[in-house]
Parts: structure tokens; C-alpha cells; sequence
């Protein structure tokens, strides 16, 4: 029985990535960024980190969920702006070649 749950799963897996490819096949072939990939990159990178530091912040404050969010709020605006410039700064300062 677990065999057949595997093979659903699998062909899940690949249903899922035959609909992204297109997408991710003309993102391909070039390691410039535009700037709505440079956002996406930075909103998922924080939304990724709020979701790991938000249980710790909530037990180590001693806070409820809401109040633990509301708090980790102010450095993920923070942080998303931040990321956002140095890594378009960083790219401006030490472009890659045309070619790249």
C-alpha cells in the first residue's frame, strides 16, 4: 500500500513541474536579475525567516502569536529594504560580465 502512496505522490511531483517549467525554463539561461525578481527573492526570503523566528520569539518573549508578530513585523520591514538595496548595490558595485 505505501508503494502505491509513493507513486501518487510522484506523479503529483511531476504534474506540479511540468506546470512550472515553462516559467522556470525562460528564467533560465541568464544570471541578471530584473527588479520584480530581485522583490520576490527578498519578500520569500522574509517570509521564510518570520516563519522560523516567530515560535522563538513568541516563547522567549512570553507573548501571544499575534503580539510576537506584530513585533517581528518591524524587522522584517527592516530587513526586507535592506536586502533589497544591498543586493542591488552589491550588483551595481561588482557587475557580472554581459555574457555571464
Amino acid at each position: 500500500m505505501s508503494r502505491c502512496r509513493g507513486i501518487h505522490r510522484d506523479t503529483l511531483k511531476l504534474r506540479v513541474q511540468h506546470r512550472l517549467r515553462p516559467r522556470h525554463k525562460a528564467a533560465e539561461g541568464t544570471v541578471h536579475k530584473s527588479i520584480p525578481i530581485r522583490i520576490l527573492h527578498v519578500f520569500l526570503f522574509e517570509v521564510g525567516l518570520l516563519v522560523v523566528t516567530l515560535p522563538f520569539f513568541t516563547w522567549y518573549l512570553e507573548v501571544s502569536l499575534w503580539r510576537a508578530f506584530v513585533l517581528d513585523l518591524s524587522f522584517v520591514i527592516f530587513y526586507l529594504v535592506y536586502a533589497f538595496v544591498f543586493n542591488w548595490a552589491y550588483d551595481c558595485v561588482f557587475p557580472l560580465p554581459k555574457h555571464a
